[in-house]
């Protein structure tokens, strides 16, 4: 299993037999988790962007757990390379997940299950 942790004040390291711990600036962290997890993000409303979340990957499954500054996500159709389903869980805050022409408005606790072989948005 494979383990990233993208830090809050703007670092990356890998845990596992080799550690690496590197400090970069949040812009990266935000165009590493577009590679990594195939969306464009934007923060909202003046909001600074502020990341920490740890990615778990495995073959045919990947976890994402952690906290994130409202921001806005688009998986465009440049950006989609499978096929996969996402499990949106929305551990505190509210946000809205547009896909297929409709909109689902997720709630503290709740969560929604979209598609990653198609275009959708998410905002939070």
């Amino acid at each position: 299993m494979r383990n990233w942790h993208y830090g809050r004040v703007g670092s990356f390291s890998r845990r596992g037999d080799s550690a690496i711990e590197v400090t970069y600036r949040t812009h990266w962290i935000s165009r590493a988790l577009s590679q990594i997890l195939g969306i464009e993000i934007d923060p909202l409303g003046g909001h600074p962007l502020e990341i920490d979340l740890t990615l778990r990957a495995l073959p045919d499954f990947a976890m994402a757990t952690g906290s994130l500054s409202p921001m806005h996500n688009r998986h465009t159709s440049a950006l989609i390379d499978n096929d996969h389903v996402v499990l949106l869980v929305m551990q505190s805050s509210a946000g809205e997940v547009s896909q297929h022409g409709r909109t689902a408005t997720v709630g503290e606790g709740e969560a929604v299950l979209t598609a990653n072989g198609t275009v959708a948005c998410q905002s939070r």
